[in-house]
């Protein structure tokens, strides 16, 4: 389990350097338009590369050690089909200690779990806002679409290659994921694109 923390942190750290990277090179696009643009795309293709890796590995893994005990233990689960899951599990918990006890809410698996799943595709629709400049109804359905992916495959025991479903479906994951991709797209719309916008302007005044 700690190998699969760190390879997930490795990923993590990857991704966000390379963001970083491409807000640098959108500073220095404006002066280096012709050399710097090819470089952006390159570094947004690493980044999707790194972090749909990341995604694979994270809704897949780890697997069970044994497919035959697990899946004959496991034969009568269902999808969860509760579009807001965690916020009933974290009801619950608040309900049971009788409560609020902040800390423990927020480093609760439940509140991870859904903290992941807003975040999980956030760099994917970043690269592409950056790369190759793709509007939000762009990345609302490339956001959608990548998570159900992932959700069937889950169901299905990825598409039917292994013995059994060993991850559950979950519906919740479907908007949280998708808001995700949104959330990416707004992050580098708003915040990197005003800095190459306000360069411009200080270029046209000077």
């Amino acid at each position: 389990m700690r190998l699969y923390f760190y390879i997930f942190l490795t990923g993590l750290i990857a991704a966000s350097l390379i963001m970083f990277a491409i807000a640098v090179a959108w500073r220095v696009l404006p002066q280096h338009r012709d050399r710097a643009e090819p470089y952006l795309r390159r570094l947004a293709w690493a980044g999707l590369v790194v972090t749909l890796c990341m995604v694979i590995f994270v809704t897949h893994f780890p697997m069970p050690d044994d497919f035959g005990a697990y899946c004959e233990a496991h034969w009568r689960a269902r999808p969860n089909l509760d579009p807001l899951f965690s916020w009933h599990e974290l009801i619950w918990h608040v309900e049971r200690r009788g409560k609020i006890d902040l800390i423990p809410i927020i480093t609760s698996g439940t509140a991870v779990q859904f903290g992941l799943n807003l975040f999980m595709l956030a760099p994917c629709s970043f690269f592409l806002r950056a790369g190759w400049r793709h509007g939000l109804w762009t990345a609302l359905a490339i956001g959608f679409g990548t998570s159900l992916a992932i959700e069937t495959s889950q169901l299905t025991g990825v598409f039917g290659i292994m013995p059994c479903a060993y991850r559950t479906f979950a519906t919740e994951d479907l908007w949280a994921n998708t808001l995700s991709a949104v959330m990416g797209w707004f992050a580098f719309h708003h915040i990197v694109s005003p800095l190459l916008k306000r360069e411009n302007k200080e270029d046209a005044a000077s």
